[in-house]
This record gives structure tokens, sequence and C-alpha cells, in this order.
């Protein structure tokens, strides 16, 4: 019997309130991105931390009921900032090739995919894809092979994936956007499991052991596996009620993660601080963390964030 998308979202929905934890992860990533970029100590985490995030994501589109006008408020939520953001740095890299004497068109297409990720920005447009097709994909998977055989084969599909997909010699900004859909899978795979400790702690051990099984095997990435699903299901095992606290720390993870590139930008030109120092990461985060608290309080939040 097929499901219908409100059945299904109160049958995978164990919980429907926020989780805090969950929230302050989010923070946690993003401030590991932002060292990562200005290639700072703690950026080693850079794989696992984008693998959280993308984890979080599918596993909160698929425990919401839908409701009419979603797909609008998923672009409004992911598309809106996209196109807002894109036209910034645009410009601000047409203007500095002009004052550096290079081609405009020559550093567009070396941003842009094929050739490049856009920077930070590919994640809006892939966090609208993930929230607007996971709960479809795994309405259908659920109607077909139900809730265990749903987690075995998005399980499964996580693991051929990595290997798949980063066998394939593509341009980094076509590969950027097929290289967390295993942590996209594993978060489907999260809202079909129980949200009680037994079956989150069974899914602890089993991303524990299969990603670091991948990682002797030398496959890269599975990083995202191994650390990455692992502290989203402990977030999600050692919940904390929703508080102003939490919310604010969900809203800077975005807001740090979308201004970072052009603060470091202004930094590093204003600044001695040099790329790989502490003093520059820690700079860039703080920083960061002052305009995107200014903007999520400014009317211009509407149009960035």
């Amino acid at each position: 019997m097929t499901l219908t998308g409100t059945a299904l979202a109160a049958r995978v929905s164990h919980t429907r309130a926020r989780n805090g934890t969950v929230d302050l992860v989010r923070l946690l990533a993003a401030i590991i991105i932002v060292l990562f970029h200005a290639r700072a100590p703690g950026g080693l985490f850079m794989t696992p931390a984008v693998a959280a995030f993308a984890a979080i994501l599918a596993f909160n589109a698929c425990n919401s009921a839908p409701a009419p006008g979603g797909l609008t408020r998923r672009a409004d939520r992911y598309l809106r900032p996209f196109l807002a953001w894109l036209a910034v740095f645009v410009v601000l890299r047409a203007v500095d090739a002009v004052l550096s004497g290079v081609s405009v068109a020559d550093t567009l297409l070396i941003w842009f995919p094929p050739n490049g990720t856009m920077h930070h920005l590919w994640f809006l447009p892939f966090g609208f894809a993930v929230a607007s097709l996971a709960p479809w994909c795994l309405r259908h998977l659920r109607a077909l092979a139900g809730d265990a055989g749903s987690i075995v084969l998005l399980s499964l599909a996580a693991c051929a994936w990595l290997v798949f997909w980063l066998g394939l010699e593509l341009p980094p900004g076509v590969r950027i956007f097929g290289l967390y859909l295993p942590s996209v899978a594993l978060g489907m795979a999260l809202a079909l499991v129980p949200q009680r400790p037994a079956p989150l702690l069974f899914a602890f051990l089993g991303c524990l052991l299969v990603g670091l099984g991948l990682r002797d095997l030398n496959v890269n990435n599975s990083a995202q596996i191994f650390f990455g699903l692992p502290v989203v299901i402990a977030a999600l095992a050692l919940p904390r009620p929703d508080s102003p606290v939490s919310r604010l720390a969900a809203d800077l993870s975005l807001a740090i993660y979308l201004v970072h590139p052009l603060v470091m930008a202004v930094i590093l030109r204003l600044t001695p601080l040099e790329f790989g120092s502490p003093s520059l990461g820690l700079a860039v985060l703080a920083c960061s963390a002052a305009v995107g608290f200014v903007l999520l309080r400014s009317p211009a939040r509407r149009i960035f964030l």
C-alpha cells in the first residue's frame, strides 16, 4: 500500500520536538568549515563537518510534514540567499579581476561549475535539491521495502556511492555535488530509526564500524561515515530542549557559513594575517559571527539569509 505524504511523515517522525543539540552541532560544523577555508588548525575535520550538515538536512527534511507551498518555501530558504550571494561574489570577483589586470571571463569560468564549485555557495542549490527530493524518495522507497529494508538499502547505497563517485574523473564543480550524497542517504535512513537509545546506539556503532572499514580499504572521504554521522547520531541520542540559545546557534551556523569568505577576503587585504595561522582562523570566525549576528537582526536578513 502506498503511503501518502502526511501518513509517511506521521510514521517516520518519531519525535517532532526540536533538538537543541542538533542546532549546536550545526554551529560547530560551520566553525570547522571556516577554519578549513582559513587553512587554520581545526579545518582537518571539514569532511565530517559538511557530512553532518548534509545528514541533518536530509533528516530534518524527511521528518517534516508536507505542507502547501512547501517547494516555494524551500526555494525561499535556499535559492533566494544563493542568488543574492551569487550576485555579490560575481561582482566582487569581476572587480578584483579588473584591478588585477586579468580576464574577467576567465576568472568567472574557473569559479563556476564545472571548473569551480562557487566556493561555499554550491551547498545552497544542493540543499534545495535534497530538501525537495529526499522526502519523496524516502516515501517511495518505504512503500517498496518497508522501514528495515529501506534502512539497509540506503546504507548500502551510501557505501557504494562513496566508492563509485570518488572513482570517477570529474571536474571539481561536478564532483562536489555528489560527494556528500552518502551522508544524505544515511540522514534519510536515520529518519526511519526509532529515536530511542538502543536503536540509535546500533546506528552509531554501525556507522563507526562500516566507516572505519572503508577507511582501511583506502576509500577517501570515509570520514563522513565514521565521524560525521556518529556525531549527528550522538546529537539525536542526547537531545537538549529547544531554547533561544539553540535557535541562535542554528541561525548563526548559516550566517557564518555564508559570510565568512567575504569576511576573510577583507581581513587578508587589511591585516598582515596569513593563511594557515591560528590568528587568521580566529579573526575570521569572530568577525563572521559578528557580521552574521548583525545580519540576523537587520532587514537585510530577508535578502541574504
